[in-house]
């Protein structure tokens, strides 16, 4: 399981995001939907087989699981010190954010989803990021 806080990834494959949900209970989720893996060749797959992909427009997606030269879309690195998930292709962080179509809405429909941002910089101000905002790049792989 993927954890930030106190709030599990979710594959969503209707919508092909990355939800952040409450982990337990488990009953209301499918628990094949919460489990995620790292593996050797830097792919963040779902336990249903696809990759975790970040699109130019920042947005973190499903997709078919590819092992060709131009598939940096697809690699991630987990630093334990820091609990931050890289994708060295776009140099940016998996990142907790409420989902931009949702904003509009009223709270309790929020959506919250993981995202690709900047690591170390906002990107509308070009200024580091505090510790507030780095909060919510910090994610942990726990056993279910």
């Amino acid at each position: 399981m993927l954890l930030f806080a106190d709030a599990c990834a979710r594959a969503d494959d209707d919508g092909g995001q990355i939800d952040l949900t409450h982990c337990w209970p488990a009953s209301s989720h499918s628990l094949q939907s919460l489990i995620f893996e790292l593996n050797v060749h830097e792919r963040l797959l779902t336990s249903g087989g696809r990759c975790l992909v970040v699109q130019r427009n920042s947005c973190v997606t499903l997709g078919r699981c590819t092992t060709t030269t131009l598939d940096g879309e697809q690699r991630w690195r987990y630093d334990e010190r820091t609990g931050r998930l890289m994708n060295p292709w776009s140099e940016f962080c998996a990142t907790h954010v409420t989902d931009p179509a949702e904003v509009g809405a009223a709270p309790p429909r929020w959506r919250q989803i993981l995202m690709a941002q900047n690591c170390s910089a906002d990107m509308v101000t070009g200024r580091p990021h505090d510790i507030y905002r780095s909060q919510f790049m910090s994610w942990r792989f726990i056993n279910p």
